[in-house]
C-alpha cells in the first residue's frame, strides 16, 4: 500500500514538473523579453539611463584632409587638381546628454553635448598645419546666384573682387574644422534681414559641434511600447522635415544612433536619423560578429545602393527635389537642407560598417554645377569633386 502511495506521489510530482517544464518552454522566451524590456526602459536614475546619458565608450574620430597643391595652375591653366592627403588628425570625444526632461507621453527630451580633444600623439600632423581647400562659402554663394538676374550676378562678382575672395582658401586644420571668419558670412550678417540670416557667424566643417548642441531632441523611452524604444519623436519640435518630396523621406522616426529597440533579427532594417544628412539612413544586416567579452552580435551597414541615384535606387527619387538631373550615383546631395551649401555625402570607397560610422566626404565644386566638374575627378578616392575631408568615427566595443 505504501509502495503504491509512493509510486503515485512520484508520478504526480513528475507530472507537475513536466507541466511546469512545458509552461516554461512555452513562455520562457516571452518572460525573458518582458524582463529585458522592463529593464532597458529609460527611467530617471536607472542603470540604463546612466549609460544612455553618459556613455562609458569614448569615440575616436580620425580626420583626413585633402590639400590642393596646385590651386593656381588649376584656376589659371585648367590643370587637373593635385591633392595631398594629410592626416589622420585624431580627436577623442566625450558624449553626454544634458538638459534631460521626461514627459507624460513616454518621451524624454535632451540636448547632446560632445567635446572633442585633439590627440597629438595619435595624429600624423598638428592642428596648426596649413592647407589649401575649396572656398565653400564662396562656391555656395556662386551656386545660389547662378539663376539670379544678371545685374545681381555682376554685383556679386564685384563684391568678391573687392573683398579679394578666391575659389580656394589657405587655412589651418583647426580653422577648417572648427571655424574661421569668412568675409562673405560677415557681410551677410551685416546686410541680410533677420529672417534670412544663417545660424552661424563663422565657417567650419564642424562649426558648432564642439560643445552642447542647440538642437532639442525628443525620443521615446520605451515605456508602454518597447518597439519605439529610442526612436525619435521630435527634433526641435518637428515630426517631419520640409526639404524632400514626400512625407516618407521627410520623417524622423528612426534611432538617434545611441540605442535601438530590442528583438533585432537579421531581417530587421534599422533606421538612424542623421541631422547632417537631414534624413533617415537605413541599415541592413551584414554579418554576425563576436564583440569584446565573446558576446555574439549583428553588424548592420547601409546597402551598397543607399546613395544610389533614382535609376539604381528608386526610393531615393524623393531626395532629388530639384531634379532631374540628380546627384551622381553614389553621392547624396544635402544642399537643400544646408542653406544651399555645396555639400555631398558619400561612403568612403562606398563602404560602411557600424564600427566605422559617418564616413563621408564634403565636396565643393569650383564650377558650381557638379555635372560639369570633370576636372575634379580624383585618382585617390572615388568622388566627383575635390574632397575637403574624410572622417572615420570609431566606437570601441
Amino acid at each position: 500500500m505504501k509502495r503504491t502511495t509512493k509510486s503515485g506521489l512520484v508520478i504526480l510530482v513528475s507530472l507537475v514538473l513536466l507541466a511546469f517544464g512545458a509552461v516554461v518552454a512555452v513562455f520562457f522566451s516571452s518572460w525573458v523579453q518582458f524582463f529585458i524590456g522592463h529593464e532597458i526602459v529609460l527611467r530617471d536614475g536607472s542603470r540604463t539611463f546612466k549609460w544612455w546619458q553618459q556613455p562609458p565608450v569614448k569615440p575616436v574620430i580620425k580626420i583626413y584632409i585633402y590639400n590642393v597643391t596646385n590651386a593656381d595652375e588649376f584656376l589659371i591653366d585648367g590643370a587637373k587638381p593635385i591633392v595631398q592627403e594629410l592626416g589622420p588628425y585624431v580627436y577623442r570625444q566625450e558624449w553626454e546628454k544634458v538638459n534631460v526632461s521626461f514627459h507624460d507621453n513616454m518621451t524624454v527630451t535632451f540636448q547632446q553635448r560632445k567635446v572633442f580633444y585633439f590627440d597629438a600623439e595619435a595624429s600624423a600632423g598638428d592642428e596648426e598645419d596649413m592647407v589649401v581647400v575649396p572656398n565653400i562659402p564662396m562656391l555656395s554663394a556662386t551656386s545660389q546666384s547662378k539663376h539670379a538676374a544678371r545685374f545681381l550676378r555682376l554685383a556679386m562678382a564685384s563684391i568678391m573682387d573687392i573683398l579679394k575672395i578666391k575659389p580656394f582658401v589657405e587655412v589651418s586644420v583647426s580653422q577648417l574644422l572648427w571655424g574661421y571668419e569668412d568675409p562673405l558670412l560677415k557681410l551677410a550678417k551685416d546686410v541680410v534681414s533677420k529672417d534670412h540670416k544663417l545660424p552661424y557667424e563663422e565657417f567650419g566643417l564642424f562649426y558648432g559641434k564642439n560643445g552642447t548642441s542647440n538642437d532639442i531632441m525628443t525620443i521615446f523611452t520605451g515605456k508602454g511600447d518597447i518597439t519605439r524604444y529610442g526612436l525619435v519623436d521630435r527634433w526641435n519640435g518637428k515630426t517631419h522635415l520640409p526639404h524632400w518630396k514626400s512625407d516618407s523621406c521627410n520623417r524622423l522616426n528612426g534611432s538617434d544612433g545611441s540605442i535601438f529597440p530590442p528583438n533585432i533579427t537579421p531581417n530587421t532594417t534599422l533606421y538612424v536619423w542623421d541631422k547632417d544628412m537631414c534624413r533617415l539612413l537605413p541599415l541592413k544586416f551584414q554579418k554576425e560578429v563576436v564583440t569584446n567579452g565573446d558576446v555574439l552580435g549583428y553588424r548592420f551597414s547601409p546597402a551598397d545602393n543607399v546613395f544610389g541615384d533614382p535609376e539604381h535606387n528608386s526610393e531615393n527619387e524623393c531626395f532629388c527635389p530639384n531634379g532631374p538631373p540628380c546627384a551622381p550615383n553614389g553621392l547624396f546631395n544635402v544642399s537643400a537642407c544646408q542653406y544651399g551649401t555645396i555639400v555631398f555625402f558619400h561612403l568612403v570607397n562606398f563602404k560602411f560598417s557600424v564600427n566605422f560610422i559617418n564616413l563621408f566626404h564634403l565636396c565643393g565644386s569650383c564650377r558650381a554645377e557638379i555635372m560639369k566638374a570633370n576636372k575634379f575627378l580624383l585618382q585617390t578616392r572615388q568622388s566627383c569633386c575635390p574632397s575637403l575631408i574624410s572622417t572615420t568615427l570609431t566606437l570601441p566595443c
